[in-house]
């Protein structure tokens, strides 16, 4: 009886992210010569978030959903490479420090969590599908291109080695989701309750192996750096929502809610592994990893709002139409 209400207790926590993430942020900056060890596992922890991702991915109803290939291909070409090439000059104007973060978060795929977000906010699920999946295929392409267009002038990157490394922790977990899923479909839907906590998890070991070799200047500059980084993610948080909804001004209310979430609720995990691997600096790290309070507290607000603008107006397409 007693250890009921505890495995509860223990499995909401593992799938709550700010809990998680804020436990593996003082574990690597208070902790760090114990959260170092996990440093040279960062790729196979994000290759384990990619393959519980892709357990959950039916091939098939993408296909299904993808009807309109050239109103998907505008909105990643958005999505993925006009809005990072904008969000990186404004931030710099305004705050250099977190300018190459930013961008990192702008360039990055639609969240794997996205769909669930949609049904979430009266959106368009199966939307949210396709969108999550083109953009998850495309990012290995887009990022290296927006780094080179942004950054590349001033830090010497080397693009084949990023696509590389996005190939690696995208593409192969995602085959290999599929190529379990349909070996044995039943276990894999039998235990789909746990990818989500076990993701959340792996997440949390990302961030705790990210920040150790950072922690001194980080916690030196805590005081200084936090605040204005925060204000800086806030703002471009609230920016994509309100520019992922402008951009679908002609479409249905579910479709706006759609695009909204899948611009604001960007895969931020795979901008933590881009920016340890490629951007070693305290600044860049912190910002993209702070991103997940932003990230985590405007869902709330723009849910409300949402589910009244949907009552309001249309009621929410069940699919692209």
């Amino acid at each position: 009886m007693v250890m009921q209400p505890l495995t509860k207790l223990l499995y909401r926590l593992l799938e709550s992210y700010l809990v998680v993430i804020g436990a593996a942020l003082l574990w690597g900056l208070f902790f760090p010569s114990q959260a170092v060890v996990l440093a040279p596992y960062l790729t196979f922890f994000l290759q384990g978030i990619f393959f519980f991702a892709g357990l959950k991915l039916d091939i098939k109803e993408v296909g299904r959903q993808f009807r309109h290939p050239l109103r998907i291909l505008l909105a990643n070409a958005f999505m993925l490479v006009i809005f990072p090439l904008v969000a990186y000059p404004v931030t710099r104007y305004f705050y250099p420090d977190a300018a190459v973060g930013v961008m990192l978060l702008a360039a990055m795929p639609t969240a794997l969590s996205t769909p669930l977000f949609a049904s979430l906010v009266g959106g368009s699920e199966a939307l949210a599908i396709v969108l999550t999946t083109t953009s998850s295929l495309v990012a290995p392409f887009t990022i290296p291109l927006v780094i080179a267009l942004t950054v590349g002038q001033k830090v010497a990157i080397n693009s084949s080695e990023i696509f590389y490394s996005l190939a690696l922790v995208i593409f192969l977990p995602l085959f290999l989701a599929q190529l379990v899923r349909r070996l044995v479909r039943l276990q894999v839907q039998a235990a789909s309750f746990t990818y989500k906590p076990i993701s959340v998890l792996l997440l949390g070991l990302i961030v705790a192996g990210s920040t150790p070799k950072y922690a001194d200047e980080i916690l030196a500059n805590f005081n200084v750096t936090l605040v204005p980084i925060l204000l800086v993610l806030f703002i471009f948080s609230l920016a994509s929502h309100v520019v992922g909804y402008l951009t679908a001004f002609h479409r249905s209310q579910a479709e706006k809610v759609t695009y909204t979430i899948s611009l604001a609720y960007m895969s931020f995990v795979i901008a933590i592994y881009l920016a340890e691997k490629f951007f070693p600096d305290p600044k860049t790290i912190l910002t993209v990893v702070l991103e997940i309070i932003p990230w985590t507290l405007l869902f709330v607000p723009f849910r409300l709002w949402a589910l009244r603008r949907i009552k309001q107006g249309q009621p929410p397409s069940a699919a692209i139409t």
